[in-house]
């Protein structure tokens, strides 16, 4: 009783008293590692990781507009504007680059790049999304080309060549790229930012449309349908190059490829929970169809392969590689599992333990479950079966393996030595395969990097590395935590039996005090007249029976004392005469004289006797029924007056108790009784699934951090 008493004490203190302090929860969603601690490799030197970041080329600034920015290798201004002829006009002197200096920037992927640049530490990469987004809201791939769609696009003095329009200009963003404003939004908290970019998705979602294209992928006329559906860019459908990919079928029909993806909508909706961002009305309703297209996974993209598992078996940050083969769908799964290491830790690091809720502290210690925006093992899960599909990648086995040994070496594979190796600065090599080029080369050859790539893993893998000291004392941490929510979960487990005991047996007094309340209206309104009705006529008919009885009596009494009447006029004896036959034996030769004899006799008057037995049968008849059926018609009737009387008294007990209000009373106890006693149970199945959760995610955290294969989801 002791114990039970002590348990519905912490209990009530947990889900009944202080709230869980908000500091409890967001000191796990924006400290914690997500990654494996163990078997840390080496730190990379700074002045290696620097060195790489000055083989990156970055995009000339533009006085007033922005500043210069990450960007893939820049074109020479002296070298000919038609590599196929030498001595031909240079690039500096060209119309485009007269209008636009920065025309010799590779700068169509630099948000989601600059955006992996910024999660790792780079100050200047997370300027350059900032000033790639204009004052409407709306992003673009780079500030270059922000300031191109406001000054060079619909120049029709000078207008672009329409490829150069389709590519710069209607396609000034993609789906892509808007993982890299996540990651800018989890590593800045530039909120302000990210919810203008949410209204600005939000007021253009209205004006996408649907449609069917030709065999020339051009619009069908007449074939486009309104939906309201979010799109990253207003004019790519409609101003698609030959042979262009025109984006995804969404029920038979395309939007253009700035149409966001049902699985983009999970990607929101992590980081709107993260920064604790409520979306607009069209987007939340978006994230709603997007998420039962993904759920009904037959009628997911009509026509897109699936490569793999099903998509009802696809963790869902991998639903993008495998439904696309091409266009980097595994790089771009990893920048999901990255976003989702950033909501749990947006710096990506951790060099000392802040002041964390001791192991006796279990409402502190619920917080640990207060947040499902990403939870540690699907994050584990997925970087994992990522890091398996390209086991030389050193980016997706950081991810995957934490930074050790191995990613190091990987790492330092990749990546340029010293100041004489060369790289060409075409390729983030991260998103790259092993396809051989026609150069003989393959695809991920460190030649092809661009520089910017090796110092944002480089940077990376140093912030992910955590001190011995910090680990151990984390480690020991959490399993007196495990230890701990273990033996809260079992103590509460405990009392969620006696609780669900006690509702149960408040649930039948509600049942019985109900039912005596319906059965006592049902006898006072209707039964007890039946009933009644049913003993009284059986009272007169059992009345009934007595008085034929006592007829029946009578009439036999008549009949014996007639009988015997009769009888007593009746000599005993009767006089008869009685002829014999009186035979003598005579000499020979004669045999017998034989002759009758008459003579008088007296004998018994059987008429008499007759009577008088008839005497005796009726006799016994009267007997019978005086003794017997008598009786016993009295005796019944007896006890039909007596239920009479009985419904007569239960039932103005009944009517008192009603006027009293003596049952409904015990009915509003026993409903209160319960209301009581089903709060007690909720509020008990909370406390054991809050605590179990957090039990789940602690042991979560120390599986992640351990690398184990072996966690259970």
């Amino acid at each position: 009783m002791k114990h039970y008493a002590r348990t519905a004490l912490w209990l009530c203190f947990v889900v009944l008293g202080p709230s869980t302090p908000a500091s409890a929860g967001d000191f796990l969603q924006s400290l914690l590692p997500s990654w494996p601690l163990v078997n840390a490799g080496d730190p990379i030197p700074a002045n290696l990781v620097k060195l790489w970041s000055n083989k990156g080329d970055s995009c000339p600034g533009l006085k007033g507009h922005f500043s210069a920015f990450p960007s893939k290798g820049n074109a020479n201004p002296e070298a000919p504007a038609d590599p196929t002829k030498p001595d031909g006009p240079k690039i500096k002197e060209t119309r485009d680059y007269r209008l636009d200096h920065d025309d010799i920037c590779d700068d169509g992927d630099q948000t989601t790049y600059n955006g992996l640049l910024c999660a790792s530490g780079d100050s200047g990469a997370c300027r350059s999304i900032a000033e790639s987004q204009d004052n409407e809201g709306r992003w673009f791939r780079s500030p270059h080309r922000r300031w191109m769609w406001e000054n060079r696009c619909f120049d029709k003095t000078f207008p672009l060549a329409t490829s150069k329009f389709n590519d710069n200009c209607a396609y000034g963003f993609s789906p892509d790229m808007n993982l890299g404003v996540l990651l800018y939004t989890l590593k800045t908290k530039d909120v302000r930012r990210y919810s203008a970019w949410l209204r600005w998705l939000n007021t253009n979602a209205s004006k996408t449309k649907l449609c069917k294209l030709d065999e020339k992928r051009e619009v069908i006329e007449g074939s486009c349908e309104k939906i309201e559906w979010p799109r990253v860019c207003t004019d790519d459908l409609g101003h698609l190059n030959p042979n262009e990919n025109p984006g995804y079928d969404i029920n038979g029909r395309y939007g253009g490829k700035c149409a966001l993806r049902p699985w983009d909508a999970l990607d929101f909706s992590a980081v709107n929970e993260a920064t604790a961002t409520a979306p607009p009305t069209r987007m939340s309703s978006w994230e709603v169809e997007s998420r039962a297209l993904i759920g009904a996974s037959k009628q997911l993209l009509n026509g897109a392969p699936v490569i793999g598992a099903p998509l009802s078996q696809t963790p869902t940050l991998l639903i993008m590689s495998s439904v696309e083969g091409t266009n980097f769908p595994l790089h771009l799964d990893a920048v999901r599992v990255l976003i989702r290491m950033m909501i749990r830790n947006p710096s990506l690091e951790l060099n000392t333990l802040p002041t964390l809720p001791g192991p006796d502290d279990l409402p502190g210690l619920l917080g640990i479950a207060a947040s499902d925006a990403t939870d540690p093992l699907s994050i584990k899960t997925a970087a994992a079966i990522i890091a398996a599909r390209a086991s030389w990648n050193p980016f997706y086995q950081l991810l995957s393996e934490g930074p050790t040994s191995n990613v190091r070496s990987l790492i330092l594979e990749r990546c340029p030595a010293n100041e004489s190796d060369s790289v060409q600065k075409t390729d983030w090599l991260w998103e790259k395969d092993t396809h051989k080029r026609d150069d003989g080369t393959l695809d991920n050859d460190r030649q092809h990097g661009m520089g910017w790539d090796c110092a944002f893993v480089g940077n990376l893998y140093n912030k992910m590395r955590v001190k011995k000291s910090t680990m151990d004392e984390l480690f020991s941490l959490f399993r007196r935590y495990a230890d701990v929510l273990g033996n809260s979960l079992k103590q509460l487990t405990q009392a969620l039996q006696l609780a669900e005991t006690a509702n149960a047996l408040a649930e039948k007094a509600v049942d019985e005090a109900e039912r005596d309340l319906s059965t006592a209206q049902d006898f006072v309104n209707a039964q007890y007249d039946q009933q009644r009705k049913i003993a009284l006529d059986r009272v007169n008919s059992l009345t009934a029976q007595l008085s034929q009885l006592a007829q029946q009596q009578s009439a036999l009494q008549s009949q014996v004392s007639s009988l015997r009447s009769s009888a007593a006029s009746l000599p005993d004896q009767i006089v008869t005469q009685v002829t014999d036959r009186v035979c003598k034996t005579l000499p020979w030769p004669a045999s017998e004289l034989c002759n009758n004899v008459t003579r008088t006799i007296s004998v018994v008057n059987q008429t008499k006797q007759n009577m008088l037995g008839q005497v005796r049968q009726l006799e016994k008849q009267v007997a019978d029924i005086r003794d017997q059926t008598i009786v016993s018609t009295q005796s019944r009737l007896s006890e039909a007056q007596q239920l009479v009387n009985k419904l007569d008294e239960e039932v103005q007990a009944a009517q008192n108790k009603l006027q009293k209000q003596v049952l409904q009373t015990a009915v509003r106890i026993a409903k209160t009784d319960l209301q009581l006693k089903a709060h007690i149970l909720s509020e008990t199945r909370k406390g054991v699934s809050e605590v179990r959760r957090a039990n789940s995610r602690v042991n979560s955290y120390l599986c992640v951090w351990k690398n184990d294969s072996k966690c259970d989801a």
